[in-house]
């Protein structure tokens, strides 16, 4: 799972989303605004919280499918649909290789 901070922009009037990394440092649960804290570059902001939580939601059910290993996954975001589609084409690339 991700660790996500929203953070509403008045001036925009929508809300950005930033995600932290769970490779970094664990993260400080008294003051978990103080982690290192990335944009989502693919959806920097949404017109209200249930937009973001949904996202939110696909994203780390990707995540966990891809760590499970998962083959067969429905995608709702284009973004992830991709990212599985180069993974499968890398993997088959090694198989070849292997194969040589």
């Amino acid at each position: 799972m991700g660790c996500w901070k929203l953070v509403y922009s008045r001036g925009m009037e929508q809300i950005a989303l930033y995600h932290r990394n769970s490779r970094q440092a664990p993260l400080d649960f008294k003051h978990p605004e103080m982690g290192r804290y990335h944009q989502q570059k693919d959806q920097l902001y949404f017109r209200n919280i249930a937009l973001a939580l949904n996202y939110i939601y696909d994203h780390d059910k990707y995540k966990a499918a891809v760590k499970r290993g998962d083959k067969r996954i429905v995608y709702k975001n284009k973004k992830y649909e991709k990212q599985a589609k180069k993974r499968e084409q890398l993997h088959y690339a090694e198989w070849i290789g292997c194969l040589r």
